[in-house]
């Protein structure tokens, strides 16, 4: 069936229901630029002062300034870990000479396996990582992909974007498992 989920809720005051369905393979369209972010509450993971950090901060706070949001399928993953990732560490300076406060690698992580990760890469304090570890946000902002046949389950596509007071300005998405557009060069 192509029936992924099914939901029923009864108004008993008005006499009748309203049924919902959400199919497998429906195509549902992504944040688009100019558009305000969803609010939500993540874990954020960053190095202060030399030592890892999780916090808990809701994203109307993380996303007030200028940065760029960067999503990736998975933490230690081989193009995550070997070159996606590791580019925006790269680059983080030069970012920061172009008015970009803040880069934020976001995946459908744990904030732990996301904190040892980071730490795999050297991350110093010029990057932080999200974890969305259910997902949610990802599937607010319409930017995940069912990786069930890897045994990955549901992750976040890879994409980056910039990010201006809550409002997206502008939007690299990937769709697929290549890595072309996801890149932002300095």
């Amino acid at each position: 069936s192509d029936v992924y989920k099914r939901q029923v809720s009864t108004q008993s005051t008005w006499g009748y229901q309203k049924i919902y369905f959400r199919y497998k393979n429906q195509k549902m369209e992504s944040i688009q630029v100019g558009q305000e972010l969803p609010v939500a509450t993540l874990t954020v993971v960053q190095r202060q002062n030399g030592e890892w950090t999780r916090n808990t901060v809701s994203t109307s706070e993380l996303f007030q300034n200028r940065c760029v949001l960067v999503g990736y399928p998975g933490a230690f993953t081989p193009t995550c870990s070997g070159t996606h990732i590791p580019e925006y560490i790269a680059q983080a300076q030069q970012f920061k000479e172009r008015g970009v406060e803040r880069i934020y690698a976001f995946a459908v992580n744990d904030a732990f396996v996301l904190q040892a990760f980071a730490n795999s890469l050297n991350a110093d304090e010029t990057v932080a990582f999200i974890a969305d570890g259910n997902g949610d946000y990802t599937r607010q902002l319409n930017l995940g992909c069912d990786l069930s046949e890897k045994q990955l389950g549901y992750r976040c596509r890879r994409f980056s974007a910039i990010i201006e007071n809550n409002k997206l300005v502008q939007l690299n998405d990937e769709n697929s498992p290549a890595m072309t557009l996801s890149l932002i060069h300095i």
